[in-house]
C-alpha cells in the first residue's frame, strides 16, 4: 500500500478522511461543467492511507500540511492522533469490501441511478452506461414517472 500524500510504500498506514486541495476553475464555467464536477469530487473528503510522517505534519490544529507540493487537508474525525492503524491485510481487505460496495451501487457511472421497478425494460436491460444515460435523458424529458437516488 502506498501513502496517499507522498506515495511512500508502507508495511502499516494510518486510515484517514482526506482531501486533496485544487485551484478552483474559472468563476465562467457554471456549476454542470466538467470542470467544475472535477473541482468539487476532488474536494470531496475521502478515505485513504497515509504514512506516519505524512499524518504528523497534517495532525496540526487547521488539519492542512504541503506535502510534495500538494495541499492536503484531514477532516476533524481523522485529527488528534484518531487515525486508525492499519496493516497491509487489513487494508487489503477494507479495499475489497470497497470494491464490493461500489460494485452492489451500480460502480462510479451509474451508481446515482435507482433500480425503478416502472423503468423500461429498453432502459434498464441497457448494457452500454453511455446508451442507457441517453436513454433515461429522453424519458426524463417526456416527463415520465423515472427519479435519480436521492442524495446523489
Amino acid at each position: 500500500m502506498n501513502c496517499f500524500c507522498c506515495g511512500q510504500e508502507m508495511a502499516k498506514a494510518r486510515k484517514v478522511k482526506i482531501r486533496r486541495c485544487v485551484p478552483f476553475p474559472s468563476a465562467s464555467l457554471g456549476p454542470n461543467s466538467a470542470a467544475h464536477v472535477a473541482y468539487r469530487e476532488a474536494m470531496t473528503y475521502k478515505w485513504d492511507v497515509v504514512c506516519q510522517t505524512c499524518y504528523e505534519l497534517m495532525d496540526n490544529v487547521v488539519g492542512a500540511a504541503d506535502i510534495a507540493s500538494k495541499e492536503f487537508h484531514l477532516a476533524g474525525s481523522s485529527r488528534r492522533n484518531r487515525a486508525r492503524w492499519l496493516t497491509k491485510q487489513q487494508y487489503d481487505e477494507w479495499r475489497l469490501k470497497d470494491a464490493d460496495k461500489r460494485f452492489l451501487q451500480g460502480g462510479p457511472l451509474m451508481g446515482w441511478l435507482q433500480p425503478i421497478p416502472e423503468l423500461p425494460a429498453i432502459i434498464r436491460d441497457e448494457p452500454d452506461a453511455a446508451r442507457k444515460q441517453a436513454l433515461f435523458d429522453e424519458l426524463l424529458a417526456e416527463g415520465r414517472n423515472a427519479k435519480p437516488m436521492a442524495g446523489k
